[in-house]
């Protein structure tokens, strides 16, 4: 499970080469109506593979600049989709969000809004 952690999302600047994704919430009811125990809300959560970006380091992606001469793949508000091992993942108690602390090369690709993770059986 996340640590728990308090923190001021707007004043994270994570190191080098790393990204802070807020992780997607997870739908309190399933398809058919029932709702889904907390519990189970939590472990699909923290399994999740899509997450809006909220912080980028300074050196991420850094090869794509001054290599290719390329701007980076993602900004600070996109929707990613990301390893789903990568990284740390931190329960903020300020605003009861998960967090996961990625290397750049754990972020796959932008993804569109609405986009959603759907666990599967």
């Amino acid at each position: 499970m996340a640590v728990k952690v308090k923190f001021d999302v707007a004043s994270l600047r994570p190191p080098i080469h790393y990204l802070v994704i807020k992780v997607g919430e997870v739908q309190e009811k399933s398809e058919k109506g029932l709702y889904i125990p907390k519990e189970t809300q939590q472990i699909a959560q923290g399994a999740s593979v899509i997450g809006r970006v909220v912080a980028i380091g300074p050196t991420a992606w850094i090869e794509w600049k001054t290599k290719y001469g390329m701007e980076p793949p993602v900004k600070v508000g996109e929707l990613v989709l990301y390893k789903q091992f990568g990284g740390e993942v931190y329960h903020n108690v300020a605003d009861n969000g998960l967090y996961r602390f990625v290397n750049d090369v754990d972020v796959l690709t932008p993804v569109n809004e609405g986009a959603e993770f759907v666990p599967y059986n």
